[in-house]
């Protein structure tokens, strides 16, 4: 019975993978899916490292304090970016 219990375990730490990562200014995101607007305070300057993959490949990033309308920049599947204005918030996409 045990060995089930730890099969069942090995199975379902390996099904919840990090599919997306977004580091910046000491900073870290994760995720297993697309995800909508975050709030974030990313400086002017900082570099931006992106990791996306299946299901949740791309990101936009914005930089209007409290809105998630103009899109700013876009980084796919895996880039760095520096950020030359100030970042507020991200989405991640499919």
């Amino acid at each position: 019975m045990k060995l089930t219990t730890l099969a069942i375990t090995v199975l379902l730490g390996t099904s919840t993978a990090t599919a997306w990562e977004l580091r910046a200014n000491g900073q870290k995101w994760t995720g297993t899916k697309p995800q909508g607007c975050t709030t974030v305070n990313i400086p002017k300057g900082a570099r931006i490292s992106w990791s996306g993959s299946s299901g949740a490949r791309t990101l936009q990033v914005y930089n209007a304090k409290g809105s998630c309308s103009q899109v700013y920049r876009t980084v796919q599947g895996v880039g760095d970016i520096n950020a030359s204005n100030n970042i507020y918030g991200f989405v991640v996409k499919a």
